[in-house]
């Protein structure tokens, strides 16, 4: 009887058993399809951010490509404006130079140029000689401060010595001499005695020196000047004096 009792438990209890056994493998069923399911969904949200990242980083490649072209372009048109900036540098500096060179040409041409234009023997009454040297100023504009340096010498022919530097007077008086314009300057006087001996050819006159000056653009210019009479060359009342072949040369103007 007893044993039967259990054997009717038991049977009741492995019943029971049977149950609980399916319902958990039935929630373990439901547990493993959501599992699924938030599986897929995960996966699915994966893809989607992938392709989120993807195209964003596609975007960003052509962002940057883009700046790298305009980067580019921003280089050129620097580098077109630099060469236009040079190349109105180079123009202007281009015109300043012309200018420059136009200006010093009308200077060269407007500037006074003071060269002795004659010369002429004088004898007085007394027998007393000289010689009368002409300053002009070939010029459009006026000379201003010319002050003259002159010396002469007589010597014997055959026996001549070299010429002495010359030497302005510090206290000489200076003049301003007009467009074209002249000024004389008297070498001499000399005894009749030396007269006679210029004249018979025994000696000769020299006479050289210096003319300095400035020009209305605040310049300094000068000449200078060699001239010999008597001797081979006579002296005789209203005779030129003969130009040497060297000392006589003026300032050139710098390029």
């Amino acid at each position: 009887m007893t044993r039967c009792i259990r054997e009717v438990v038991e049977t009741t209890n492995e019943h029971y058993r049977s149950e609980y056994d399916l319902i958990a493998q039935r929630e373990m069923a439901i547990w493993a399809f959501w599992m699924v399911i938030v599986s897929v969904g995960s996966v699915v949200t994966t893809g989607i951010g992938i392709i989120y990242v993807a195209r964003t980083l596609r975007e960003a490649r052509e962002t940057t490509k883009a700046a790298v072209r305009g980067a580019i372009a921003a280089e050129e048109t620097v580098k077109e404006a630099r060469e236009a900036t040079k190349a109105a540098i180079d123009g202007t500096e281009a015109a300043f130079e012309a200018n420059a060179i136009a200006s010093r040409n009308a200077e060269r041409q407007l500037r006074a140029y003071v060269l002795v234009e004659s010369s002429q023997v004088l004898i007085d009454e007394n027998g007393l000689g000289g010689v009368l040297l002409t300053f002009k100023n070939s010029s459009q504009t006026p000379a201003i401060d010319l002050v003259i340096a002159c010396h002469m010498k007589v010597e014997l022919v055959g026996s001549l010595t070299e010429l002495e530097p010359v030497q302005f007077n510090p206290t000489a008086s200076k003049f301003s001499v007009s467009a074209s314009g002249g000024r004389d300057k008297k070498v001499g006087p000399v005894q009749p005695s030396i007269v006679g001996a210029l004249q018979s050819g025994q000696s000769q006159m020299i006479i050289w020196g210096e003319a300095r000056y400035s020009d209305i653009f605040g310049r300094p210019h000068w000449s200078r000047f060699h001239l010999v009479c008597g001797g081979p060359y006579g002296f005789v009342h209203g005779q030129t004096a003969i130009v040497a072949g060297s000392g006589n040369d003026e300032d050139k103007d710098e390029e």
